[in-house]
């Protein structure tokens, strides 16, 4: 019960935080050019790999383990802060080299104020963990909503005096600022000023690892907006993570929603394997139940949405989301895996397989870079489901004693289910096509039959994460209300 609370608490965030994201966004593809986001996107690849440094994994090593002493948690805080205040004097320093790597110098102002929010952002990790290990959930709702609220608002007011990127950058200074604030008005941890290497050991033995496996597994990830945006231009990084944007956005929140209590939970669970499996199962179910429909609908109705979304000069965007919408379906559930990896202790295994499937992937963008953004997308898929998708699975799922055989009839149903309904929409598709009807109504009438064929396959197929969460999160729902 109190796992379904906290993940109504979570979700509710999630919900309004995106909300409030995915309706900023339509509106500034309206008033921004799409080279703004492809400016921004250069910018952010280097930015963003420098963000894989700023919490040394202290965040995820404080939730795992579960009796952190308070020497320990000082030494967490203040080497988040030393390493917040480096990272903003590398990036400030170095922008200039990133300029003159992409020949482009309005990347060096962009990149020297997107650097303050390492600072900023420092202040806010161990406050963030702490409100997570005692699962005050509803507290960092508050403090997520908050945040995108007046992030949001800043971006819209400036996108409308014309400020162009600007208006990004500044929606994500804004949101940091109010976030690190809030969480230090509701936390009621204070670090103390002492800082010993030996205090930080066991912290840092987890932390090392997982940071290991994020800063690789970044670059693996966004090589592909690398290499994009360095041999096809701005323009076409701009369709290219756009694309991206969109496919990802449901994936990663219901992903976020779960994950920020799921690992808490599991962490609890680490010594009773059995309880482990059926609650990682449960959560893996969930998960495709929810995102396996997006993607398929994305494959179907992706020039639809665009156009609906964005308007016609976005049409770029749409071959390459129906392509990586293929790979939403696996990444969706496959990045559960880090869940166990993180939840047993064995960061140390999942830095190891990232550094052998990374250069996998890495090779597959490469060899789609001739046919440019959309072959990129291509090969990624072929080396998802070819070579990746068994070792992906297996190795972690060893620590649990988890057959593979097992999570995929996990999955099976759920996939069945949005099989079905994305070929109920085509069929009907190909029925509306001769009536000449407009974009908007051909998409709501594809939704409407999505979603009726959709929840009676479900509700039909009695699959397992649907009956359990239905009446559970009615039950959680209540408590929430009565609190």
């Amino acid at each position: 019960m109190a796992t379904l609370r906290n993940i109504s608490w979570t979700g509710t965030s999630q919900v309004v935080r995106q909300g409030i994201q995915f309706v900023l966004g339509i509106v500034l593809a309206r008033l921004l050019m799409p080279a703004d986001f492809g400016l921004l996107g250069l910018v952010i690849v280097f930015t963003g790999f420098a963000g894989m440094f700023s919490d040394f994994g202290m965040s995820s090593a404080v939730i795992y383990r579960q009796d952190a002493s308070a020497a320990e948690l000082d030494f967490a805080f203040w080497l988040n802060v030393g390493v917040g205040l480096l990272l903003t004097s590398l990036c400030i320093t170095l922008a200039p080299l990133v300029g003159s790597f992409y020949g482009d110098s309005r990347v060096i102002p962009l990149m020297r104020a997107i650097a303050l929010t390492f600072t900023i952002g420092s202040l806010g990790i161990l406050p963030s963990s702490l409100l997570q290990k005692v699962f005050r959930f509803r507290a960092l709702a508050f403090v997520e909503i908050s945040s995108a609220t007046a992030g949001g608002t800043i971006a819209l007011i400036m996108a409308l005096l014309g400020f162009g990127v600007w208006s990004l950058v500044a929606q994500g200074l804004a949101g940091a600022l109010v976030s690190a604030f809030l969480k230090w008005m509701i936390v009621r941890w204070r670090p103390g000023f002492r800082f010993r290497w030996r205090d930080g050991a066991a912290l840092w033995r987890f932390g090392a690892n997982l940071m290991g496996f994020n800063v690789v597994n970044y670059w693996c990830r966004n090589g592909d907006n690398l290499l994009v945006g360095k041999f096809c231009g701005a323009a076409e990084l701009g369709y290219y993570s756009r694309a991206y944007s969109l496919m990802l956005l449901p994936v990663s929140q219901v992903h976020a929603v779960l994950s920020a209590v799921m690992f808490p939970t599991l962490a609890t669970m680490q010594h009773s394997k059995e309880e482990f499996r059926r609650t990682y199962l449960l959560a893996c179910q969930a998960i495709a139940v929810i995102a396996f429909p997006i993607m398929f609908g994305l494959m179907i109705e992706a020039d639809d949405l665009i156009h609906v979304l964005w308007g016609p000069r976005w049409a770029g965007v749409v071959p390459i989301i129906r392509v990586l919408a293929i790979a939403g379906l696996g990444n969706a559930v496959g990045t559960t895996v880090g869940w166990i990896y993180a939840a047993t202790g064995r960061t140390d295994l999942m830095f190891r397989w990232v550094l052998i499937s990374a250069p996998v992937i890495l090779a597959s963008f490469v060899a789609g870079l001739p046919w440019g953004a959309y072959g990129v997308a291509v090969a990624y898929v072929i080396v998802l489901y070819v070579v990746l998708w068994y070792p992906m699975w297996v190795i972690p799922s060893r620590l649990i004693d988890l057959p593979f055989g097992t999570s995929m009839r996990n999955l099976a149903r759920p996939f069945f289910a949005a099989f079905l309904m994305a070929a109920c929409m085509f069929v009907v598709r190909l029925i509306l096509a001769p009536t000449g009807i407009g974009a908007a109504l051909r998409l709501v009438s594809l939704s409407a039959v999505a979603s009726g064929v959709y929840i009676a396959t479900t509700l039909q197929m009695k699959i397992l994460a649907i009956h359990r969460l239905r009446i559970e999160i009615v039950s959680a729902w209540q408590s929430i209300i009565e609190n």
